[in-house]
């Protein structure tokens, strides 16, 4: 980015946060966040002493070079990698900033969990217990086909070896006296001989979000979680959507592998803190099931993202991908398993919706919507599956928005709009730093019940309201006055703002509405909505379709079902008869591709309008 001259205010963008605050030429990092009330841990008040206030920047960024306190405090390896103090590093120009989990004060609020139905177990990974007699000069059997045959011989089924097994067998047999656990994939693939354990097995469900990250540990034997993680994706760094994650992968050198290193790192840490929590063994995890959009999906499996980056949008594979979980660089399990997407932009947490909700199998129409930065759409028109994918961007996240930010601690996330008087909610309840996206949807249909706005998202200007004033931007509409905000600044929503939340919601009624179109129906005949992902679970039905942002369907039609991908990707890890149900949904599920449906522009254009 351009270096400004002294004394001109740069832009400073915090992530994961999607905040951009103004700052100083010439200040600390730590300081920009001091003044604009963003929390950051900072135990030795600014000093370079604690090491705790790390931030991670791009490569090239405008700040001052290392200090003595960084190098010893950081060590090379960090330093080479964009970590830097944010109390030591000061600010000369634009710059992006990564607050990485370990420096915040605050988290994300993160859907972790959400519906599922019952499936019958019948989990992707078992152990069998076999104990071999040991060879001798009478009995020189080898040691694969001895275990081999026992196996056999106590599942009735055959069995194959897995390649990275065998090196290690003939210690493993031998060290264990000839009494092992099989470890079984899928039934047929021997995938370790282990130490015998009474019952204990355990596996990984995971759900890689282009914002968050979330990783249960799954008991086998029950198909229940027994302890979760969440966190912020840190690929936001590089970007805010798939579309810049896809552009950084293609136009940096080492960009591809960059961000996987990112994702499977983050993967490998929740994991590790799930075990933890659980009280389990790292070695009794036998297996991870991990889901995503197909972008997520295509990064974290190392594949080239030039197919998906442009039209006509097509993946690298589309079935399930079965793989050593060395191959992925997971540290936990010996198998890793991606089940399979629909298309370009509707990927296996799509898929995984479906699952856990068993939309699929309902014979009247039924609609499933999981809202982000990629807004998937899904149709069941009770005779078929109609898929697609709308590019929402991340107004719903906070960004593009003035005083946009996630739903964190200090995000306003309800408003309402009463006989003149404003009424607001914050997360964590402290004093607030911006709106999140659920707030923005609030006070668009609480400003169109009021009044004050009309159907193009342009303020009344004889309204008389007294918190109504016109900007540098334009008209804006005071909710939260300097006095009661973090940074002592007004936090204002501005008719650029609702622009903004415009053309997201037009993506997504103009999505729904070509579904409904080339299916011959209409919102009336929807007897089910269900709203999947983290923003969807925060969100007010009644407002969402007051701005025209959902289908106008009857609010008792629409069930906020919460974390339905990674409720979706346990199923699948605890029943390979969910596997295969979940092979059939995205084999048999019609893609409509938006850019080509006639209709787009004209619902888009109808979208832009509120109701």
């Amino acid at each position: 980015m351009a270096a400004k001259h002294p004394g001109v205010a740069h832009t400073l963008a915090v992530e994961p946060y999607g905040l951009r605050v103004a700052a100083r030429h010439g200040e600390t990092i730590l300081s920009a966040f001091r003044r604009s009330g963003i929390p950051v841990r900072s135990e030795c008040g600014g000093r370079g002493l604690c090491g705790k206030c790390q931030v991670v920047l791009q490569e090239g960024a405008a700040v001052t070079p290392p200090t003595g306190q960084e190098e010893r405090l950081l060590g090379g390896e960090l330093l080479a990698r964009g970590y830097r103090l944010a109390c030591q590093a000061a600010i000369l120009g634009d710059l992006r900033v990564y607050v990485p989990p370990e420096s915040r004060s605050v988290l994300l609020q993160v859907a972790s969990r959400g519906l599922a139905r019952a499936v019958r177990l019948r989990p992707l990974a078992s152990r069998v217990r076999v104990e071999l007699q040991p060879p001798s000069l009478r009995d020189v059997l080898a040691d694969w086909e001895r275990l081999k045959w026992s196996v056999e011989a106590r599942t009735g089924r055959p069995v194959r070896l897995d390649p990275e097994l065998l090196p290690h067998l003939p210690v493993r047999l031998r060290a264990l006296g000839w009494r092992v656990d099989a470890v079984l994939w899928r039934g047929e693939l021997v995938v370790d001989a282990a130490e015998p354990r009474e019952g204990e097995g355990y596996g990984l469900a995971v759900d890689i979000g282009t914002s968050k990250i979330v990783v249960h540990l799954v008991d086998l034997r029950t198909g229940e979680t027994v302890a979760e993680a969440k966190a912020e994706n840190p690929q936001v760094f590089v970007g805010e959507d798939i579309i810049a994650r896809m552009t950084y992968a293609l136009r940096e050198r080492e960009g591809l592998a960059e961000l996987k290193r990112l994702v499977v790192d983050a993967v490998n840490n929740l994991a590790a803190a799930a075990i933890s929590s659980g009280g389990v063994s790292a070695s009794d995890v036998l297996a991870a099931v991990l889901v995503g959009n197909t972008v997520m999906h295509h990064i974290a499996l190392g594949i080239d993202v030039r197919g998906l980056a442009a039209s006509p949008f097509v993946p690298a594979v589309r079935g399930t991908v079965d793989v050593p979980a060395s191959f992925v660089g997971l540290r936990y399990g010996r198998r890793a398993l991606f089940p399979p997407v629909v298309a370009g932009y509707v990927g296996s947490d799509a898929v995984a919706d479906l699952v856990a909700t068993g939309m699929h199998e309902e014979h009247e129409p039924a609609m499933l919507l999981d809202i982000g930065t990629n807004t998937e759409v899904i149709l069941n028109t009770g005779e078929e599956l109609l898929a697609c994918s709308a590019p929402s961007g991340p107004v719903f996240e906070g960004g593009h928005l003035r005083f946009g930010m996630k739903a964190a601690v200090g995000a306003v996330d309800r408003v309402e709009i009463d006989g003149g008087e404003i009424r607001y909610s914050v997360i964590g309840g402290t004093r607030p730093l911006g709106l999140c996206g659920s707030a923005y949807i609030d006070f668009a249909a609480e400003a169109l019940r009021a009044g004050l706005l009309d159907s193009r998202g342009f303020f009344r200007r004889d309204s008389g309201d007294a918190r109504l004033r016109r900007g540098e931007a334009g008209y804006e509409y005071v909710v939260v006055p300097a006095d009661e905000s973090a940074s002592g600044h007004d936090i204002t929503v501005s008719e650029k703002d609702l622009s903004e939340l415009r053309l997201a919601k037009a993506a997504v009624y103009a999505a729904s509405m070509v579904l409904l179109e080339e299916a011959g129906l209409g919102p009336e005949d929807l007897r089910r909505v269900y709203i999947a992902g983290s923003f969807g679970y925060g969100l007010s039905v009644e407002n969402a379709i007051r701005i025209g942002l959902l289908p106008p369907v009857n609010p008792s039609a629409v069930l906020q079902v919460g974390n339905t991908a990674v409720e979706g990707a346990r199923l699948i890890l605890v029943s390979e008869d969910t596997l295969e149900e979940a092979e059939r949904i995205a084999a048999s599920t019609g893609y409509v591709e938006l850019t080509a449906a006639e209709s787009f522009p004209r619902y888009f254009r109808r979208g832009l309008r509120f109701p």
